[in-house]
């Protein structure tokens, strides 16, 4: 008897209503997504499809009481055996299907869930039920396609298994269908992650050259986490279980605010857990992966490659990895700069958000090294930057992007990690605006130097909303500033209960008050008459948000004082 089609994990109740063409659009925008997003299924077409990771799904009902009891064992009596061979379990069962054997064949069956540009546009996606699946990307189209239509935003899924080189020639193959169907409309690129290198093996092969590319969370260096793994000393690694629950929160799209929740579990708890669960991934099997590959970092490459993998019986795997590491990602500051030259618009999209899961000090977002994004820098923990003239730095101080690859053109969205700056309405109407017209609207800042945007997601709760966009910056030759604080939820009520400002010369005024869904509340920040010196500060708005239980929340959102000597 056949097994009922299985739904896909965060499914919504309803998709939204296809664009329609827009009439006379001109432009059609292809996103190049990350690893998570380019969904791949097993036994796709038949009524078994199901994605990749359906097999843990049934696993954790399951596993749930051996779980609390592992977890008890290792708080009371400090043993983790229990726990780490539920980690292994669990890896098998969500990643066994996309385990390859060490000469790269695979051991499933597996394809993209959409293929070919004609099931790939944003109305195409929505009439074959494929909205939940594709995930935030199409958030993205979502956001893209009432301004160029439905039929004019296409999202490429691939097998990111494989290598960005290959993935690239599918690419530039892709694109070209997309110029069939669209009659040869201006086309722009949208990049995520991983994605960012496909497009940039795409430049760096000599494919056709587009409109303008946005370049969101680039993975073009890779990632300490390959190096971190091999390390004896476990402490090296850091699982952050809030950060996890907040990504959680957001890709399922989820009111319960799990995060308070997060902070519960004890950390050595945790990192056992999750330092069991991703090394069994690896060693099972993803490692023969030259997409994953392809995430090693630059500087960690030979070394890990000498002592993982064997020449002989991996030279395959071998030469597509050495393909992307000494092609690509060795050579992404001529690479821009050839594409900038040929009239490429180009900007970059960083994060300055929560780290997930890496080396402590070494990633800024946790998953992709920092360092190499962009050519930013980001500074070990604890350690912040200062702002000045000839110095490019995030409001947090976390962030040195004066060297950057792009820093004229490079944005940092705060409070995301990494390959999410497209969960919220402000970031994709910034990057929507880039890739359409390249002169963003929804964000007043310095042109002179990289700007900031801070998310408003619905899982944050509340934010501050400036007058005329959504710039932190501030000019206190200007007076006062009116904002208003707003309850971002659309279904929870909000509690405002205090606002504090620090490190800028302001005062603001007390806020206090009941907030519905959408509501605001005004707030005026004051200048104090101090000196203005170029500086970055915050503000703390501490909230209590209507969950199942009224819990404590603080949104602390960064400002930054215009800098008239750079600005001018």
């Amino acid at each position: 008897m056949p097994l009922p089609k299985p739904r896909f994990l965060f499914k919504k109740s309803a998709p939204p209503p296809a664009a329609p063409p827009v009439p006379g659009a001109t432009q059609a925008v292809v996103i190049v997504p990350g690893v998570i997003e380019s969904m791949l299924l097993l036994e796709k077409g038949t009524e078994r499809e199901r994605p990749f990771y359906q097999e843990a799904l049934s696993l954790l009902p399951r596993r749930v009481g051996g779980f609390l009891a592992g977890a008890a064992q290792a708080v009371v009596f400090h043993r983790y055996d229990r726990l780490r061979e539920l980690a292994g379990d669990l890896a098998d069962a969500a990643f066994g299907a996309l385990y390859r054997r060490p000469d790269g064949s695979s051991l499933h069956e597996l394809r993209p869930m959409i293929e070919g540009a004609a099931e790939s546009s944003y109305g195409a996606v929505l009439a074959a039920g494929k909205w939940q699946g594709v995930g935030y990307g199409a958030r993205m189209a979502m956001a893209l396609a009432p301004r160029v239509g439905g039929d004019g935003v296409f999202v490429f899924c691939y097998d990111w298994r494989r290598g960005v080189v290959d993935v690239a020639e599918d690419l530039r193959r892709f694109l070209a269908e997309v110029k069939a169907l669209t009659g040869g409309k201006e086309l722009s690129l949208c990049g995520c992650s991983y994605g960012c290198q496909v497009i940039a093996q795409y430049l760096y092969a000599g494919g056709e050259k587009p409109a303008r590319i946005v370049f969101n969370a680039p993975a073009w260096q890779g990632t300490a986490l390959f190096r971190e793994l091999q390390q004896t000393d476990k402490s090296r690694f850091f699982f952050n279980a809030t950060a996890a629950a907040r990504v959680l929160t957001r890709f399922a799209g989820w009111e319960l605010d799990l995060e308070p929740f997060a902070r519960l579990l004890p950390q050595r708890l945790v990192n056992e857990f999750a330092y069991a669960m991703v090394r069994r991934s690896l060693g099972g099997g993803l490692l023969y992966c030259p997409g994953l590959w392809s995430c090693c970092a630059v500087g960690d490459y030979e070394e890990m490659k000498r002592t993982l993998l064997d020449p002989a019986q991996s030279a395959g795997l071998i030469a597509e990895t050495d393909a992307a590491h000494y092609g690509v990602m060795r050579h992404l500051p001529e690479i821009l700069s050839q594409a900038r030259q040929a009239g490429v618009g180009l900007w970059v999209i960083m994060n300055d958000g929560t780290p997930l899961m890496a080396g402590r000090g070494r990633d800024g977002d946790g998953v992709i090294d920092a360092a190499a994004g962009s050519g930013g820098v980001c500074l070990p923990e604890g350690q912040t930057a200062k702002a000045g003239p000839g110095r490019r730095v995030s409001p947090t101080g976390r962030y040195d992007l004066t060297e950057a690859f792009l820093p004229d053109r490079t944005w940092v969205i705060r409070g995301q990690v990494h390959g999410q700056s497209w969960w919220d309405d402000a970031s994709r109407g910034l990057i929507a605006d880039l890739l359409l017209t390249g002169r963003p609207e929804t964000v007043d800042s310095d042109p002179a130097r990289p700007q900031f945007l801070e998310t408003r997601c619905p899982a944050d709760g509340v934010s501050l909303r400036f007058p005329g966009g959504a710039s932190c910056l501030l000019d206190p030759a200007k007076g006062p500033v009116a904002c208003v604080i707003r309850n971002d939820s659309p279904r929870k009520r909000v509690l405002a209960l205090s606002v504090r400002i620090d490190g800028v010369p302001y005062r603001v005024s007390g806020a206090r008050g009941l907030l519905a869904p959408g509501q605001t509340l005004p707030v005026t920040l004051t200048p104090t008459g101090k000196a203005a010196e170029p500086r970055c500060g915050s503000v703390a708005i501490r909230y209590l948000k209507s969950d199942p239980l009224p819990l404590l929340h603080t949104r602390v959102i960064a400002l930054r004082i215009v800098h008239h000597q750079q600005h001018h």
